[in-house]
């Protein structure tokens, strides 16, 4: 929904102060963090960065929409993915050395 322009969707991150391009990145990264949880050698890099998105989105839907059920969403979301990081957990600091060079 945040790369298809969905004029609800736009309206709504518009009245968050987050503009079309800022939604799309988000998208963006939702997709990526998808994928990179699919590769196993990644999927533990991929699960962290997904609990630092779905942390700032939990917080986010709270300050503008306070404890409604659509905090449900980033909430499960943050919990399945943080499942996944704990699990692969050892993958990351080899991915980490792969990405640095090391």
């Amino acid at each position: 929904v945040k790369l298809s322009d969905d004029p609800q969707s736009v309206q709504g991150f518009a009245a968050m102060g987050v503009s079309l391009a800022e939604m799309h990145i988000i998208g963006v990264l939702e997709i990526a963090g998808a994928i990179g949880l699919l590769l196993p050698g990644v999927a533990g890099f991929a699960g962290l960065c997904l609990v630092a998105l779905m942390v700032g989105a939990t917080i986010v839907t709270v300050i503008f929409m306070g404890f409604v059920p659509v905090v449900a969403a980033p909430v499960v979301t943050l919990i399945l993915v943080a499942i996944i990081a704990w699990g692969r957990r050892r993958t990351v600091p080899r991915f980490v050395n792969a990405l640095l060079g090391r």
